[in-house]
């Protein structure tokens, strides 16, 4: 009898961690769930209770008691005052908010209305799950990414694929020179970046018919950070023109070959439709690329139209609170950048953007549109996601004079291990040559960008023991005055310090 009553009590045993006494729930990491899928977020909910005081709501006893729909999930969440919002499963089995757009012309292309993860209050990712297979899939890659995943090059490395704006010259010009700035000023100088540009007459072009192929790449090899800028749709990025022909840069065909090797890349859009979940039965490429056992860890884009003036503005502030050394989790960096991309900014960028939008569409578009693109970006991801940066930061000190065909030795403290010190130019600059040569045209570009992309002038290994390395570098005579960077690299741990070669 004991141990049949044993076996009915263990039966009806659920996750510990779902309350379906609604009164009851005070969360600071709140998961809103499907009655199918609430009893299968254990491995996370483990995780986040950590550090957060955790529990699992489900929507039927949110709708029973608050009222149906993402109205009925938003009055619940406003009670509970979580940190932080996951939603398990997608707009189906959990709701999202859909309001008029505040931007709406028939001069340019616009949606009526927006599809939005935001007005839940707190900083909110979604898993888009449709099976529990795939919620499971989705818990434990988050668990994997910040308990299990080995430190490596991947944590130092930027992905960047950039489309042609084809708005015109003027605002192409404007947004090459944002993204440009970006490159240049809100990136550390301690991370790699590889840039790929899907403009046949830039240094970095990949060869066009094979384009497609090398974002793959970039991709599977692995990073901290994956962003595309450009033009996008529900079922993948632009094409990339060359010799009359067009050439996709990244459609939902290549989302079957996406399999990260080293790291797994936090995935940043800044385009159209490419984050549109909320169409029934059809994955938008965002929640296809999500829902890849080894695809990115999140992925962050837009649910409908977006305007290239809010474009701008909030990929430059998401990138700052990416790197800000005060933002831990992904969820917090993309509120900030929400926020910052709403307040009062007077930096030349701002101005520059401004001044541009309100000649093209009108001083009145401005306010609008920066409203419209704060609830065009969701989070498909865990929101307390810690982001991957390296946890440890080199020092360097350089001795001698730095100088053509001169030599000079690096000192530095860094966790004990192998250490690697390059000299580097400015990310503008190139120290390799970008002409074309090559006895095809394949050759010739894949020279250019390959040679475009490689900043270092001379690479120095050492060792650190007992937290201290020191290094011997060596200049060429070629060496031309400017900005250069020296970087230092161990597992874990990057650092940078800038040296000007005089005239």
């Amino acid at each position: 009898m004991r141990f049949a009553a044993l076996l009915i009590i263990f039966s009806g045993a659920g996750s510990a961690y779902v309350e379906r006494d609604l009164d009851k729930v005070a969360a600071k990491y709140l998961i809103v769930a499907p009655p199918a899928f609430a009893e299968h977020l254990d491995s996370l909910c483990d995780h986040r209770s950590k550090t957060y005081k955790v529990a699992v709501a489900r929507t039927d006893d949110i709708a029973a008691k608050f009222g149906k729909g993402a109205d009925g999930i938003s009055a619940f969440v406003k009670k509970v005052d979580p940190k932080f919002l996951l939603l398990a499963g997608d707009a189906e089995a959990v709701p999202t908010f859909v309001r008029k757009s505040e931007y709406v012309t028939e001069k340019f292309a616009s949606d009526p209305d927006v599809a939005t993860d935001y007005l839940y209050g707190p900083p909110t990712g979604r898993f888009p799950a449709h099976s529990v297979d795939q919620l499971k899939m989705m818990a434990a890659r988050s668990v994997e990414y910040e308990t299990a995943l080995p430190a490596g090059r991947w944590q130092k490395k930027i992905s960047i694929v950039t489309g042609e704006g084809n708005f015109g010259a003027l605002i192409d010009d404007a947004l090459e020179r944002q993204v440009y700035g970006i490159l240049t000023g809100k990136i550390p100088p301690a991370y790699d970046i590889e840039t790929a540009y899907a403009k046949p007459s830039s240094k970095y072009c990949y060869y066009p018919p094979k384009f497609g192929a090398n974002a793959l790449r970039l991709l599977n090899e692995g990073s901290l950070f994956y962003a595309y800028v450009g033009h996008g749709y529900r079922d993948g990025f632009d094409d990339i023109r060359y010799k009359d022909d067009s050439y996709p840069i990244f459609d939902k065909k290549s989302v079957n070959d996406v399999a990260v090797a080293e790291g797994l890349p936090i995935m940043v859009v800044i385009a159209c439709s490419t984050g549109e979940y909320d169409v029934k039965g059809v994955p938008c490429i965002g929640e296809r690329l999500f829902q890849r056992p080894r695809g990115p860890v999140a992925f962050i884009g837009g649910s409908r139209t977006t305007q290239p003036y809010g474009n701008g503005l909030f990929g430059h502030k998401l990138v700052e609170q990416c790197f800000a050394a005060g933002t831990e989790t992904l969820g917090e960096a993309l509120w900030a950048a929400k926020a910052a991309t709403l307040a009062k900014d007077t930096s030349a960028l701002r101005l520059q953007a401004d001044a541009i939008a309100a000649a093209v569409q009108g001083p009145a578009a401005l306010e609008p549109m920066r409203k419209d693109v704060i609830l065009h970006y969701n989070l498909f991801g865990d929101p307390a996601l810690k982001i991957r940066r390296p946890a440890a930061e080199i020092e360097l000190k350089p001795r001698g004079n730095p100088g053509p065909g001169r030599s000079f030795s690096v000192t530095g403290k860094a966790p004990d291990g192998p250490v690697e010190v390059t000299f580097e130019c400015a990310r503008d600059k190139f120290v390799h040559p970008t002409d074309l040569q090559g006895d095809t045209a394949e050759e010739q570009i894949a020279r250019r960008y390959a040679n475009a992309n490689n900043k270092v002038v001379v690479r120095s290994l050492a060792s650190a023991d007992g937290g201290a390395f020191e290094a011997e570098v060596e200049l060429p005579e070629s060496l031309k005055p400017g900005r250069y960077f020296l970087k230092a690299y161990g597992p874990g741990a990057i650092g940078f310090r800038e040296i000007l070669i005089p005239e």
